[in-house]
């Protein structure tokens, strides 16, 4: 299967679980969206290659979003460096469940901590 096509298997609109972990900085809340927040996967052609760009329908976030680019690797999209603030930055691993009932988002911080959320289809 080609990158563009297993690429659309990630495209679509996703509703949040609302599933928050417990951080200790404020700064990185709005990147765990609130239970019914909506997150549109699209593929997009960057420097010739095809890659994922995911928005938000929190606008608070679109801004970090809008400068990261979603590579496929194996069976999972795996951001760009997220720049969240001076010095704060994360890396996002999106990925299927086998059932595909919902998707598993990592975010790796740069300071070291690991979070997760979940979304389903709209």
């Amino acid at each position: 299967m080609s990158v563009e096509a297993r690429l659309e298997e990630f495209c679509g609109q996703f509703k949040a679980f609302g599933d928050l972990p417990d951080t200790s900085d404020p700064g990185k809340e709005p990147y765990y969206p609130a239970k019914g927040t909506i997150t549109s996967i699209s593929k997009v052609e960057h420097q010739g290659r095809w890659v994922a760009k995911i928005e938000s329908s929190d606008p608070s976030v679109n801004s970090a979003l809008a400068e990261a680019y979603y590579f496929l690797v194996g069976n999972r999209l795996v951001s760009t460096p997220i720049e969240v603030q001076p010095g704060l930055s994360f890396t996002e691993v999106v990925e299927w469940t086998s059932t595909r009932y919902h998707m598993n988002h990592y975010l790796l911080w740069s300071d070291g901590e690991l979070g997760s959320w979940k979304c389903g289809p709209d």
